[in-house]
């Protein structure tokens, strides 16, 4: 059902473990060499475990953009984020407890930390019950609800864009990372008034609100991706910049145009 659905390695977990290579970082780790016995959520619960406790709390965005962004199944993904992701981490805050009792029996062992239960295999580092544990032994309750936060606000953004508009929006027919670089480039030159934060600096993330509701793509973005490829410090912004110079990518500055 998930493997679709979320950006697995296409690597299994084991033979990275025994090459000694590096796991992916957003990426889920592949178990799939223990189908069919596997449970039949057990992405789910991986997507989750690195979701609210793996990663930084500043990389949240950043990992639902890059499982929407390699996605077979883009609007699975929303429902999944929206209907099982959200109500999970309810589920974790709420339950929240030390429990020095967990694990599964002994018997049964598999490789990386699987066992065979009554033939099912079951890995407890992705089990509710130890997530519960890590939240109540870590004290992650508030770091949970404000992810819980940055999970919301960005499935809003998908919500943005899907709002009745009372004008047509215009079609954009390249890559959301092209309009980022066109539009950063007529800020620079002159053509276009950005809107700024209380420092003075360009605000990114409303630039990318107002581009959302202008323009319609095949493929929607988030504001958080959008705002990335708009910003020429980003390094999601940088690569696809110099692909566009070496095309020979060019605006004038509109002070030299007539």
């Amino acid at each position: 059902m998930y493997q679709n659905v979320f950006s697995i390695d296409e690597t299994y977990y084991k033979s990275r473990i025994e090459n000694g290579e590096p796991l992916p970082e957003y990426q889920l780790n592949n178990y799939d060499y223990y189908l069919p016995r596997l449970e039949e959520d057990i992405y789910l619960r991986i997507f989750l475990k690195k979701l609210l406790f793996d990663i930084d709390i500043l990389q949240v965005s950043e990992y639902l953009d890059f499982h929407y962004e390699n996605s077979q199944r883009n609007n699975k993904l929303i429902q999944i984020i929206e209907l099982k992701v959200l109500p999970a981490v309810d589920n974790i805050i709420a339950n929240s407890s030390i429990n020095l009792n967990g694990g599964y029996p002994s018997q049964r062992k598999l490789e990386d930390g699987f066992v065979d239960i009554e033939g099912t295999f079951k890995n407890d580092q992705y089990e509710f019950s130890t997530f519960y544990h890590i939240t109540g032994f870590k004290k992650l309750s508030e770091g949970l609800t404000k992810r819980k936060l940055i999970i919301f606000d960005w499935l809003k953004t998908f919500s943005i864009q899907n709002e009745p508009l009372k004008f047509t929006p215009i079609k954009w027919c390249g890559k959301p990372s092209h309009i980022g670089i066109v539009v950063n480039e007529l800020i620079q030159q002159g053509y276009i008034e950005a809107p700024l934060n209380s420092n003075d600096e360009i605000n990114y993330s409303e630039l990318s609100r107002t581009i959302l509701k202008m323009f319609s793509f095949d493929k929607p973005s988030s504001v958080e991706t959008l705002r990335r490829y708009l910003n020429p410090d980003d390094n999601k912004h940088i690569p696809v910049k110099e692909n566009f110079d070496n095309q020979g990518f060019n605006i004038p500055h509109s002070g030299l145009t007539s």
